[in-house]
């Protein structure tokens, strides 16, 4: 399955481009997971150098909202050698910073 596929990878470059909207504010647009490693993404933008803002739940213990270089994600490997995933099942209901506030008091997100 394509990671991103162009329909996925145009609205997140649609929401970058919104002016005066924060990414914290959008609703996810995809959600990517590493099924051997326990990490969880849900992404809201794409810029022109490849940097994704979102939602991230590493499995290290707590849950952080910011950017990250979208190669870096893609090429990530879990314990098993596995490599990160598409849910293609994902709808958002809540948006970025909504997520990531209800993740805070277990330091895990629920999605």
């Amino acid at each position: 399955m394509k990671i991103l596929t162009k329909e996925i990878e145009k609205k997140l470059r649609a929401n970058a481009k919104k002016e005066g909207v924060d990414y914290a504010d959008l609703k996810p647009v995809v959600k990517l997971f590493q099924p051997d490693g326990g990490a969880t993404m849900l992404l809201s933008t794409l810029d022109d150098q490849d940097v994704v803002q979102g939602v991230f739940d590493l499995g290290l213990g707590y849950v952080e909202m910011g950017p990250a270089y979208l190669p870096e994600i893609l090429e990530a490997k879990g314990k098993l050698g596995l490599s990160v995933e598409r849910d293609a099942w994902f709808t958002p209901k809540k948006t970025v910073a909504e997520y990531w506030s209800e993740a805070q008091p277990e330091q895990s997100l629920q999605v």
